[in-house]
């Protein structure tokens, strides 16, 4: 009989809908639970992340600090004034910058900015020892701006003579070191083909 097979019927759905249903929720909650880990996971990844950057940022301040507190604390005092000081220090500036391996050809100042700038173009002559730019470092004494400012300039050119003998350019030669005293101070190097 027809309508019995389809009580019948009835019945095995009837039996298999709560079955179904549960199987279908607990593989929604399965994967509930793996959203909810992967998450998790990401989170803490994201977290970790931050932390490091935030490291990073903090140890870059302590850095950026302990520079302006040191050699560069001397450019704070780089007024108009103490441009004047230094440019009346020039001539053992000029004999420190010698001893570097270099020879001062022309001085660029910019008196109107709210910290002068100074760029001294210094023609390369000959690269030193460690040990000789290392007694020459030594030998800049005194505080203040003026001998400071000195050091900068001699560690600037001595930076700049390791980092030619690092590089080879093919065809070029180092001619001048243009160090800027200002902030930020730095060098440029300038080669010239052979």
């Amino acid at each position: 009989m027809p309508w019995m097979r389809g009580i019948a019927a009835a019945a095995v759905l009837a039996a298999a809908a709560p079955a179904a249903a549960q199987t279908d929720e607990e593989d929604l909650r399965a994967r509930f639970e793996r959203w909810l880990a992967e998450s998790r996971a990401l989170a803490e990844a994201a977290t970790t992340e931050a932390e490091q950057i935030y490291l990073e940022a903090e140890r870059g301040l302590d850095a950026l600090q302990l520079y302006l507190e040191g050699e560069a604390a001397a450019l704070r005092e780089l007024t108009d004034e103490g441009v004047e000081d230094f440019l009346d220090e020039l001539p053992r500036t000029e004999a420190l910058i010698a001893d570097a391996g270099y020879r001062l050809e022309r001085i660029d100042v910019a008196p109107t900015r709210l910290v002068p700038e100074l760029v001294l173009h210094c023609r390369f002559e000959r690269a030193l020892s460690e040990e000789e730019a290392a007694d020459l470092l030594a030998r800049i004494e005194g505080d203040g701006a003026v001998p400071s400012i000195q050091r900068l300039i001699v560690d600037l050119l001595l930076r700049a003579s390791a980092y030619n003998q690092d590089v080879d350019l093919a065809g070029f030669r180092l001619h001048t070191v243009r160090v800027f005293i200002g902030l930020p101070p730095g060098v440029r190097l300038v080669y010239l083909r052979e």
